[in-house]
C-alpha cells in the first residue's frame, strides 16, 4: 500500500502493479469541469485498475460530474424534515476522520477508513466505517471485498434510493467501453439459494481485450437482494 500524504490517498498494489486507489481526503474539481454538481469529493475508489493497468472507472465525467469511480452514497438523506443528497454532493457530505492501521500480506491488503456524514458540512449525523480488502489476483481474476457500517450520531436520520425505487447505495461509474455489455440477474424470491449480481464487460480505454467487473452482494445485506 502506498500512501500519498499530500493527496490523502492510498493506493493498493500487487508487486508494482496498481490495483485501486482510495481517496480518503478531498479531490479538487479539475479545471474545465463546471456546474452545480462539480464539487470536491472524498471517500471513494478511483481509479480501479485492470490487470494491465487499464483505468476501469471514471471521475468528474462532464455529463455527471458528481459520479466518482466506486462510491457508496444515497441520493435521499432525511434529517430535521429536510431532504439532501449525498450521492450528488448537495447539502450533506462524507468527511474524513481517521484511518485504521493498514494490513498488508500475501493474501490481501486491507484499508479501514472512518468518515462522518456532515449535514450542511457542519453537523455530524452518521459515523461511517468503510473496509476495503483487495485480494491477490488468481487465474480467474481478482476479488475486492467492500464492507460498510453506518452508525447514527443523532436521532431521526433516514436514507433512501432516488424515489425509493431507483439508484443509490453502492454506485460505480465505469470508464467508457468498446463493445460494452451490461447484465443483471436476480433469482426468484422462492429460490432455495437466491443469487443476485450485476456485470459490465467491454474493452476499456487503452485496453486491448475485454475486461469484466462483476458485483455480488452478501446475502446478509438488509433486504437482500434489494
Amino acid at each position: 500500500v502506498r500512501h500519498d500524504k499530500a493527496a490523502g490517498s492510498y493506493t493498493i498494489l500487487e508487486g508494482k502493479a496498481p490495483v485501486l486507489r482510495y481517496n480518503f481526503r478531498a479531490v479538487p474539481v479539475p479545471p474545465g469541469v463546471k456546474g452545480k454538481y462539480a464539487v470536491a469529493r472524498s471517500n471513494y475508489i478511483h481509479p480501479l485498475y485492470g490487470p494491465g493497468g487499464e483505468e476501469l472507472t471514471k471521475d468528474f465525467s462532464p455529463d455527471h460530474p458528481h459520479h466518482r469511480g466506486i462510491y457508496w452514497a444515497w441520493p435521499e438523506v432525511y434529517y430535521k424534515g429536510q431532504k439532501r443528497d449525498l450521492h450528488a454532493l448537495q447539502g450533506v457530505f462524507a468527511r474524513p476522520v481517521k484511518m485504521a492501521p493498514i494490513q498488508r500480506g500475501p493474501v490481501f491488503a486491507r484499508l479501514e477508513a472512518v468518515n462522518q456524514w456532515k449535514w450542511g458540512d457542519k453537523e455530524p449525523i452518521v459515523k461511517e466505517t468503510a473496509i476495503i480488502r483487495a485480494f491477490a489476483a488468481g487465474a480467474g481474476g481478482r476479488c475486492i471485498d467492500l464492507e460498510f457500517r453506518f452508525t447514527p450520531l443523532v436521532d431521526g436520520v433516514s436514507i433512501a434510493r432516488r424515489g425509493q425505487t431507483h439508484y443509490g447505495g453502492l454506485n460505480m461509474r465505469c470508464s467508457s467501453r468498446k463493445d460494452q455489455k451490461i447484465a443483471f440477474h436476480n433469482d426468484k424470491a422462492d429460490t432455495l439459494v437466491q443469487r443476485s449480481w450485476g456485470q459490465i464487460v467491454g474493452v476499456p480505454p487503452k485496453g486491448k481485450v475485454p475486461i469484466g467487473i462483476s458485483i455480488l452482494q452478501s446475502w446478509l445485506n438488509p433486504e437482500y437482494p434489494g
